[in-house]
């Protein structure tokens, strides 16, 4: 998996009130756990942004003063109105300990279906994969190229080796649906057929 680094601060205070003044000086509050110990710290938004607002997951290292501390982002809270980051939880990343992330989902290939008309619709854009950091994927890659309109693919149908995904193998994942045109060619198709069967 790709790796990001975050600096950040301990912080001591841990009331509210404390959680306030930080974000009004533009600081997202957050805690480390599930390790030995639980490490509370802050670090300027900004620095988030590659971490959140992206596709992609991360296991990052927060580097607290002399120490640096390898998680995952486990939860994140946002204010309902601004949109700013306002609490951000981490997991610690321990050597024989699995951790759940949510991994990309990534089409390749150019499905049949889509080539005759139909469109490629993605229902779900991650899934949570419970495993070791070691043998996770950046990504979920489907070969999409035999796919036919109305065919689709379903978490059960994918493959992760040693690694969990954490969700129903019923959920669609993706799947290739008619379209107008689609509709249209098989029909003018099929009025052809029916014409020359009456001609002959």
């Amino acid at each position: 998996m790709k790796t990001l680094t975050i600096n950040g601060k301990k912080r001591g205070d841990l009331g509210k009130s404390a959680s306030r003044l930080l974000r009004k000086e533009d600081q997202v509050p957050c805690v480390i756990y599930g390790g030995e110990k639980t490490y509370y710290f802050s670090s300027e938004e900004k620095n988030f942004k590659e971490l959140v607002y992206t596709p992609n997951s991360y296991i990052t290292n927060v580097q607290l003063d002399d120490e640096k501390i390898e998680a995952v982002m486990q939860d994140i809270q946002f204010h309902p109105v601004t949109d700013k980051i306002l609490h951000i939880d981490f997991i610690e990343v321990r050597d024989g300990k699995p951790v759940i992330v949510e991994l990309p989902i990534i089409t390749k290939g150019k499905s049949v279906g889509v080539m005759q008309g139909g469109i490629l619709v993605k229902r779900l854009r991650k899934l949570p994969v419970k495993g070791f950091v070691n043998n996770l994927p950046e990504s979920i890659e489907i070969d999409i190229s035999d796919l036919n309109i109305g065919d689709s693919v379903s978490v059960g149908d994918l493959s992760m080796g040693q690694n969990e995904i954490l969700s129903s193998k019923k959920n669609i994942v993706v799947k290739i649906k008619t379209s107008r045109v689609a509709n249209t060619a098989k029909k003018a198709a099929e009025a052809d057929k029916k014409s020359k069967s009456k001609s002959k």
